[in-house]
C-alpha cells in the first residue's frame, strides 16, 4: 500500500518541476516568514532571494530537483511507517483502556453482590466492545 504523502515514483519532467518551483516557494516563504518574525521585517527579503537561488539551482542543474524528489519520497514512506506505528498505539490504548474499565466494572459489581442482572449489563457491554475490537 503506498501511503498518501508520497508522490509518483516515475514522474514526468513537469511534475518534478512542479514540486521543485513548491518547494522552493514554500521554503522561500518559510525562511522570509522566520526571519522577518525573529530579526527585522527586512530580512524578510532573504527569503525572496533563498526562493529565487533555489529556482535558478533547479533551472542549471536539474539532477537536483530529481534528487529532492527522491529524498521527499523516502522521507514521507519513512513518516507513514512512524505514524502508522503511532496511531496503532493510540487505538489500542483507547480500545483497552475501555476494555479494562468494563472488565474492572464487571468484577466490581460481581464482588460487591449487586445482582446478576447489573453484572450482565456490564458483561454485555464488555462483550460489545471484543466484538467490535480489530482483528
Amino acid at each position: 500500500m503506498i501511503p498518501m504523502v508520497t508522490l509518483p515514483s516515475s514522474p514526468g519532467r513537469a511534475w518534478v518541476r512542479a514540486f521543485w518551483l513548491t518547494v522552493s516557494v514554500c521554503g522561500g516563504v518559510s525562511v522570509g516568514g522566520l526571519a522577518a518574525l525573529v530579526g527585522s521585517p527586512r530580512w524578510a527579503i532573504g527569503g525572496v532571494a533563498l526562493t529565487g537561488l533555489a529556482l535558478l539551482v533547479g533551472r542549471v542543474c536539474p539532477g537536483a530537483m530529481s534528487a529532492t524528489y527522491a529524498l521527499w519520497n523516502a522521507l514521507a514512506l519513512s513518516y507513514a511507517r512512524v505514524a502508522r506505528s503511532g496511531l496503532k498505539v493510540v487505538c489500542f490504548y483507547v480500545l483497552f483502556a475501555a476494555l479494562f474499565y468494563a472488565a474492572g466494572r464487571l468484577v466490581s459489581l460481581l464482588a460487591r453482590g449487586e445482582g446478576l442482572k447489573r453484572a450482565a449489563g456490564a458483561a454485555m457491554a464488555l462483550l460489545a466492545m471484543v466484538a467490535v475490537s480489530p482483528r
